[in-house]
Order: structure tokens, then C-alpha cells, then sequence
């Protein structure tokens, strides 16, 4: 499986971000099954939480939670800022399976940076679309992202015998000044299946 690499782009963003249309509020499925105690993700204010039974596990963020089929990992992400004098902490908290890699991107955005520069989502898929190898197939589509507005990737590409699947939602957060992305990387179109559980799983908290 290839490894699963999620581009936020957070420097340098020019459109201007969205107001949430949709209300807050839980899926039914596993939403609504237990979890042990969330416990601190050692990583900014994340959380995460066993899902009682199962091998899953619920990311939370002080606003927004999302389920991972397995325990996370979590790799820095920090980006500079369009005049170079300030790094924004991100993280990257994924999961890899030998069908598939998801991914969950994090990047709180201080509120004293926001005055410099103007947040969202266009050239972040503008840089994810230019990181694909030129035989890659993509597009970008209004989305949401549990009640954000979000832009949906879509990519597939590859050699015959290792084709890749992509598919990944940004969403920029108003309210709590946080980007998220949710993103999996698959072998086969089969992942869409992936990317919609994925996707859906994403719900205030």
C-alpha cells in the first residue's frame, strides 16, 4: 500500500472561506456506539477513543470527530506562513491497512496569523492536483465536510498492475479556525466506498 501523504497548503490561500449550511450533529451507525474514556492524543488538543468491541478508533478535536478503522498515527505538519516569519503546528493522524491508508488533517491556525493572510481551501487542492504524476486523472468538486464546506479531490492514476485510488475533502473551520482534511488512498475504485465511510463518519461533537 502506498504510503498516504495529505497536502493542506495552508500559506498563501486566497479564497474566501464559507459559513457552515448544514446542522451539527451525529450520524446514526457507529456514531452512536460507546467508547472507552477519550484519552489525549499527545498531539495539540487531539483526543482519541476506542470504539468499545471493535478495533476502531474516534479522532476528537475540540469541535469534530472522525473514525479511523485502527489506532492513529500522528506525523507534524507544520507550514510556513506566506511571509516566512511564523510556522502553523498541524498534524497528520492516519491509519494504513493492507487494503487502504486514511488520513485525518489538523491544522488549528492562531488567531493573530489570521489577520496577515486570508484562509481556505483553493490553493491547497491547487497544489494536491499539481502533486500528481501527469498520467493521473483528477478533478475537484463543491463538497461538504459534515456541516463545512469543503472541496472534494478525486484522483486515480498509476501503472496497470498499481493503480491508485484517491479521494480527499478539505474544509476550512470559521468558527474554531482549524483545517481539516480527510483523506484515503486505495489501490483499486473500490476505495470510494472507503472514502464515503470515511467522509461520513466526520460530525460535530
Amino acid at each position: 500500500m502506498q504510503t498516504l501523504a495529505l497536502v493542506l497548503g495552508i500559506a498563501g490561500l486566497s479564497i474566501a472561506c464559507h459559513q457552515p449550511n448544514e446542522p451539527h450533529g451525529h450520524r446514526s451507525g457507529s456514531a452512536t456506539l460507546p467508547g472507552s474514556p477519550a484519552v489525549s492524543a499527545g498531539v495539540l488538543d487531539l483526543e482519541i477513543q476506542q470504539i468499545v468491541g471493535t478495533t476502531r478508533y474516534r479522532l476528537l478535536s475540540p469541535a469534530f470527530v472522525v473514525e479511523l478503522d485502527g489506532k492513529p498515527a500522528f506525523k507534524p505538519d507544520p507550514t510556513i506562513t506566506p511571509d516566512g516569519k511564523a510556522i502553523v503546528n498541524g498534524t497528520i493522524a492516519s491509519y494504513t491497512s493492507d487494503r487502504i491508508s486514511q488520513g485525518v488533517g489538523y491544522m488549528p491556525v492562531p488567531s493573530a496569523l489570521l489577520e496577515s493572510y486570508n484562509v481556505a481551501t483553493a490553493t491547497a487542492v491547487d497544489r494536491m492536483l499539481a502533486s500528481f504524476p501527469r498520467d493521473y486523472q483528477s478533478r475537484r468538486e463543491p463538497a461538504t465536510l459534515g456541516p463545512l464546506a469543503a472541496t472534494h479531490v478525486v484522483a486515480d492514476g498509476g501503472a496497470a498492475t498499481a493503480r491508485i485510488h484517491l479521494e480527499s475533502w478539505l474544509a476550512w473551520d470559521p468558527e474554531h479556525h482549524v483545517m481539516y482534511a480527510v483523506q484515503v488512498v486505495g489501490n483499486d475504485i473500490a476505495t470510494t466506498a472507503d472514502a464515503k465511510r470515511l467522509h461520513d463518519s466526520f460530525v460535530a461533537r
